[in-house]
């Protein structure tokens, strides 16, 4: 459990915008020591602006946890003068270009995904220091070979969230927690789609016809209704959709407007160029959804996919009793 009254000890990596920090701030906490891994200079200078107590460590794989002390390429921290403050939470969200649908369906031999293996390397590091930490990990959805190897070193099922039932994006992530029973892996839509925030309540205009796409592939394109932004991505995002206004009009969506999708204060990412603001709010959490897990409040109907038989439940994860158990997968050493 998280104290408000206490000093929280965070270490994120590749912690990005630092939306991690946003959602603990919004929350509640005030007394929070926060270490971030990040290599992105743009990235790093949003961070900074909203951030400044942020302790910079640098690339990921300088970062040690030994011996009472926190070591990256940028310095050497004790965490107290006794050498025994704990570590509360670490946050990650590791490269996921190299096992994405979006990526090309490349794998864990891909230098981008390697670094999910610095993530647990670092895990490990806290746990051998003081027997456990609490963690969460955010991903995209993979082929499942490639979820299996971080269920497996995780040893529990992500959660699946759409950020739709948080706010005005259409936007599937994966969450694996130790805030969850390791054996529950479900789908998680708290709040109906209808009672979420729509795309018109984050626009600037009024007269929102639709949301028009370029033709792709097998995707015609076009103009459609729809009351959900589509999901904010890192290539080229802003120019494949677009704003129709009743006239007939197109504009791109605003900086502004994927702050709000994202949960995110107005101008958050004002420190860079508007072509990098939609590239680090693509690469970021959406905060909402991140308050959510955190707080632990937390009661999803559960479907247990790879039963023989799905079972759809309404309690609460952790008092779940389940009849058809679901083997954590193994992966071949």
């Amino acid at each position: 459990m998280f104290h408000k009254d206490k000093e929280l000890v965070v270490v994120s990596l590749f912690d990005g915008i630092s939306c991690g920090l946003q959602a603990l701030k919004n929350l509640g906490f005030t007394n929070i020591k926060y270490f971030a891994s990040e290599v992105d200079k743009n990235a790093i200078k949003v961070s900074e602006y909203n951030h400044p107590e942020i302790i910079r460590l640098g690339d990921v794989r300088s970062v040690k946890i030994k011996n009472g002390y926190i070591e990256s390429e940028n310095g050497k921290w004790q965490l107290d003068n006794n050498f025994n403050q704990q570590i509360h939470l670490i946050l990650a969200g590791s490269p996921c270009q190299g096992f994405s649908f979006a990526g090309k369906q490349l794998n864990f031999d891909d230098p981008r995904s390697a670094l999910f293996f610095e993530f647990i390397r670092i895990k490990e590091e806290i746990e051998q220091r003081q027997g456990y930490v609490d963690f969460l990990l955010e991903n995209v959805k993979m082929k499942e070979e490639y979820e299996d190897v971080i269920t497996h070193y995780l040893k529990t099922w992500p959660v699946r969230i759409n950020s739709k039932a948080f706010t005005a994006q259409n936007r599937l992530r994966y969450y694996w927690t130790s805030f969850h029973s390791p054996t529950a892996y479900g789908e998680l839509d708290i709040i109906s789609k209808e009672a979420s925030p729509s795309i018109q309540s984050i626009l600037d205009d009024v007269d929102y016809a639709g949301v028009w796409t370029w033709p792709r592939g097998y995707n015609k394109g076009g103009t459609r209704f729809v009351d959900k932004m589509p999901c904010i991505t890192t290539s080229s995002w802003q120019h494949n959709f677009l704003v129709e206004k009743q006239d007939g009009s197109r504009r791109k969506f605003t900086p502004i407007e994927c702050e709000r999708a994202q949960g995110l204060p107005n101008g958050y990412t004002n420190t860079i160029s508007d072509n990098q603001r939609y590239v680090v709010l693509g690469n970021g959490w959406t905060v909402p959804v991140i308050e959510h897990l955190l707080s632990k409040n937390i009661k999803p109907h559960v479907v247990h996919w790879r039963c023989e038989e799905a079972i759809v439940v309404s309690q609460p994860i952790d008092t779940f009793n389940q009849e058809t158990p679901c083997i954590l997968p193994t992966i071949q050493q």
